[in-house]
């Protein structure tokens, strides 16, 4: 109970402020008019007597200090009285301020952009249960255009077929639009980029195949392989290898998977306007 009282009045003279301040001053003065005129009475002159009880009191602000740290908590009142100095610090030295204020600004900014940057990359989840089981696959080739190709349906089936690890498999294919006034648009249509000009390049040569030469590069494009392309068309292998031969000339590329990437620049509604344009 006693801890509990002394903590309340320490609440109390830290809340109550300048007025119990006024009250202990006037209360010390008290004290010490009283000690002047006892060693008045005892024969000293008053400015001796004076000086006499402010010796033997030991200062009236050191004692008024001593009853403010029994009176209410020290270290905020200390705290204040460093703030207040700083400010105070702060408001003489305006440049100094500035530079002050603007260092911080620009330290808490960053920090919070780094911060906000790696809780979303690295820390926020994603946005679907069991976030943490989700997994990209993608595979990729040497030259132009194979560091991230797509898959084939034939072989989004076979993964699906092939990898009990994984429960289930979606597929996307990425398409970039520009909005025009109420309308969705293709991003660059209308203009002839060298993307574009190299696709038309690898139709105009697609074009130079026979029918079935086109129904070998879509079948490689699959993933087929020699055999399975023979046994597909009902040829031999021999014919097969004869055909790849030629489509690795005509196309000017060096691998099937050279061929298969350009390949992949043609689109399907193409490869059947070639085969109903060169039926064989």
């Amino acid at each position: 109970m006693r801890y509990v009282r002394m903590t309340i009045a320490r609440l109390r003279g830290l809340f109550a402020g300048h007025r119990v301040d006024d009250d202990l001053r006037e209360e010390l003065e008290s004290h010490l008019e009283m000690e002047t005129a006892e060693l008045m009475r005892r024969g000293l002159d008053p400015e001796t007597a004076r000086r006499q009880a402010r010796l033997a009191s030991g200062g009236l602000t050191q004692a008024a200090e001593a009853v403010r740290e029994q009176r209410g908590l020290p270290w905020i009142d200390n705290a204040m009285a460093d703030l207040r100095y700083g400010l105070r610090s702060l408001r003489r030295n305006r440049g100094f301020t500035a530079v002050v204020v603007i260092t911080l600004a620009l330290g808490i900014g960053a920090t919070t952009a780094i911060f906000s940057v790696v809780r979303g990359v690295l820390l926020k989840p994603l946005p679907h249960r069991d976030g943490d089981r989700l997994v990209y696959l993608r595979h990729s080739t040497d030259g132009l255009g194979g560091e991230n190709m797509l898959f084939s349906v034939p072989e989004i089936r076979d993964l699906r077929a092939g990898a009990p690890a994984f429960t289930y498999i979606a597929e996307y294919s990425p398409w970039d639009a520009v909005l025009k006034g109420d309308i969705w648009v293709p991003e660059g249509h209308g203009t002839s980029s060298p993307a574009d000009k190299e696709a038309d390049e690898i139709a105009r040569r697609v074009a130079t195949l026979t029918a079935q030469q086109i129904r070998v590069l879509m079948m490689l494009s699959d993933g087929l392989m020699n055999k399975q392309i023979a046994y597909e068309l009902s040829i031999s292998e021999a014919t097969v290898k004869a055909h790849v031969s030629s489509i690795l000339q005509k196309l000017d590329v060096d691998s099937r998977t050279q061929a298969v990437i350009a390949a992949s620049r043609i689109e399907q509604g193409q490869f059947e306007a070639l085969l109903t344009r060169n039926p064989v």
